[in-house]
């Protein structure tokens, strides 16, 4: 996305002059009244070409938001700030940085902010039928960025939806994170695939929460962000995203200046409501959650403050995805679930690697030995009958202390195999992101002693014994980056880079002494 220094540039090179902007401006005083007799549907934008009138209204609104000062709320800057600013921001405004991650509001606020920045482009592209289409990198094929964000140009004008800091491997159209092992299904479908299969919306681990850690409103709006609470929904497959797009998307900061970053965000909403299509799943119903309120702007630079619970229900009957067949969702309650208690589970170590380890730009393989007396308490807890009380043991497989420098520009895919066996598909654990968690202002943590990523590894585990008569053997973690700038694995592995982590562990999280 063009960056504040470089707007001069963008109209000159448009041919915008101070009249059209002044002209735009007071049109821009007539909002477009989006249709909401019925809902307005959001397309996957690999069906677009660069001349589906959706992206033509996208990318004139973009162009517009960027003529306006960053000030005025409907601007492309001022939007962009309210996700987050980069270090040395100037004139800050009261909203601006107020992105909830590594928390329990992760989706429901990224939700409301899509909902009010569609109704923005509406207006600006005075196209009340525009609804943001999503990025389906999750589906098999559609892990590369789409052709019409690539072009530098359209129809002899800068194209408003490119951007150049992206990595040559977005910018070039290269399949994302591209992982033999995953064949044509892609990284990022492996990633959704085991996310969708996390039973509660939030839990103390957040290994085992699909939404977020839990938080008490009473620490906002200091907002507890933490490098190590990012939810399945968010470590699995929306950071793995923004880190392999990388260049502004790489940064929290920046992220929302890249005009992929709400397709992308368009997505994973999306995927909120797949993961709902599981009756056995639900969202949180706590009064701490539903309560907690965020500030948006309106289409007409009104601001608007909202809680979670008005959140969800402005988006019925507002929008639907194409996949949904144009059914009406609803928030009506569910029969009550099982999720993962918030109690004081009995959490054990079962197995560890040597301390002082460290990642570099070559794969990692390392033998995880068995604790001798705690290896009988996991075999226990994983033949043991389901009880009704508790919910089963989870097993986790954390890589802890990982220090990355500043920007890494690299993605590790991790693999849990027997010792001597090669990584397969079957034996991939999930993706290390960097995204958030190298420093990164306001509500982005950075924490010197590093971040723990975790994996529920459960079904795997259960594979591995069931594959071998009902014991467990050893085993060895293996640890293969990417780079996400385009570099080869070959080329990379010359590079000198190294990554520090503190220890390597498998755990059992059960709710009852085994």
């Amino acid at each position: 996305m063009l960056s504040p220094i470089t707007r001069r540039s963008f109209l000159e090179s448009a041919g915008v002059t101070v009249a059209s902007i002044l002209t735009f401006d007071a049109k821009s005083q007539t909002p477009a009244q989006p249709n909401l007799s019925s809902p307005g549907v959001r397309e996957n934008v690999a069906g677009m070409d660069e001349n589906h009138p959706t992206l033509v209204s996208y990318r004139k609104a973009v162009a517009a938001m960027i003529l306006l000062p960053e000030t005025n709320p409907l601007s492309w800057i001022y939007q962009a700030n309210m996700h987050g600013i980069p270090d040395g921001t100037v004139n800050v405004q009261p909203d601006w940085d107020g992105c909830m991650h590594g928390n329990w509001w992760f989706l429901p606020w990224h939700r409301g902010y899509l909902y009010y920045f569609e109704r923005i482009i509406q207006k600006m592209s005075g196209d009340p039928s525009f609804y943001l289409p999503y990025w389906s990198w999750d589906t098999a094929g559609q892990n590369a960025l789409p052709a019409p964000f690539r072009a530098l140009q359209y129809q002899m004008t800068p194209n408003a939806l490119y951007d150049a800091q992206r990595g040559d491997a977005a910018n070039s159209g290269q399949p994302l994170r591209p992982n033999p092992e995953a064949g044509t299904t892609g990284s990022f479908a492996m990633d959704w695939n085991q996310a969708k299969q996390t039973a509660a919306f939030t839990n103390q681990y957040p290994e085992l929460s699909f939404g977020g850690i839990k938080v008490a409103k009473t620490q906002l709006p200091t907002r507890p962000d933490s490098t190590d609470n990012h939810g399945v929904m968010e470590s699995r497959a929306h950071d793995l995203i923004h880190d392999a797009v990388s260049g502004d998307m790489g940064d929290p900061r920046t992220a929302a200046r890249d005009p992929i970053f709400w397709l992308h965000h368009a997505n994973v909403d999306r995927l909120w409501n797949r993961w709902l299509d599981d009756r056995t799943h639900q969202n949180a119903s706590d009064s701490d959650w539903l309560d907690q309120q965020f500030p948006y702007y309106d289409e007409n630079g009104n601001r608007v403050v909202k809680s979670v619970s008005e959140i969800l229900n402005l988006a019925v009957g507002a929008y639907i995805y194409d996949e949904e067949q144009r059914r009406v969702r609803t928030v009506a309650a569910r029969p009550p679930v099982k999720g993962v208690r918030l109690v004081e589970p009995q959490i054990v170590g079962i197995a560890s690697a040597q301390p002082s380890l460290k990642l570099n730009t070559k794969p990692f393989v390392k033998q995880l030995s068995f604790d001798t007396d705690n290896h009988p308490k996991l075999m226990t807890a994983l033949n043991a009958p389901p009880k009704t009380d508790a919910e089963p043991a989870s097993v986790l497989l954390r890589i802890e202390g990982i220090k990355p420098p500043a920007k890494p520009n690299l993605i590790f895919d991790v693999y849990l195999t027997l010792v001597g066996e090669k990584v397969s598909r079957k034996s991939y654990v999930g993706g290390i992101s960097f995204f958030g968690r190298t420093g990164g202002g306001h509500g982005h943590a950075k924490d010197g002693g590093g971040f723990t990523q975790g994996f529920d590894i459960t079904n795997t585990i259960q594979a591995i014994k069931r594959a071998n008569k009902g014991k467990l053997p050893e085993l060895q973690i293996h640890i293969i980056p990417h780079s996400t700038t385009g570099v080869s694995d070959d080329d990379l592995a010359k590079q000198n880079l190294d990554i520090p982590i503190a220890n390597i562990t498998i755990k059992l999280v059960s709710e009852t002494n085994q």
